[in-house]
């Protein structure tokens, strides 16, 4: 499949809306307890808002006739803790490719633009969070050479269920 990396567009909001969909679907499945009854993140107007900003990095994903595939929407994220050097991460909020086009390269296409953007801006690194129960998300990011940096570990203490 041919396609290519630009940076996203006003048109792509409503492509990006249904991608935000579907991993909010996921994470649904996989966490319900936090997901569950909640909605995608951004709608297609708050989408439209954060292209039109410019202070994100949101590239897209087009097949040949320049149709949304996938997207990644990244921040610049300066190291604020005093005690490290001085620092700042390109940090991955979303990286999401359409089922339908997984495994055909898009997803690391993507994640190379995003290491040459991290560059150019003068971060030291890139960074983001993936839920432990997304392993396909684990695999696909460790073999393009991203490791543990840190742990986030959690112990619910009210689930809302009575004694």
């Amino acid at each position: 499949m041919k396609f290519k990396i630009r940076y996203a567009e006003e048109k792509d909001a409503y492509e990006i809306e249904r991608l935000l969909g579907c991993i909010h679907k996921q994470h649904s499945q996989g966490r319900p307890d936090l997901f569950g009854g909640g909605k995608p993140k951004m709608n297609a107007d708050m989408i439209r808002a954060v292209i039109a900003g410019k202070s994100t990095v949101f590239l897209a994903a087009a097949d040949e006739n320049d149709i949304l595939v996938g997207y990644a929407i990244c921040m610049v994220h300066p190291n604020e803790n005093p005690a490290q050097r001085d620092y700042k991460s390109l940090y991955i909020d979303d990286l999401n490719v359409s089922e339908e086009h997984r495994r055909c390269g898009i997803g690391s296409a993507l994640l190379d633009r995003i290491k040459e953007e991290a560059k150019a801006l003068g971060c030291y690194n890139v960074t983001l969070n993936v839920w432990a129960f997304n392993s396909s998300a684990i695999r696909f990011y460790e073999k393009s050479g991203m490791f543990v940096q840190r742990m986030i570990m959690e112990c619910p203490v009210n689930t809302g269920t009575k004694e």
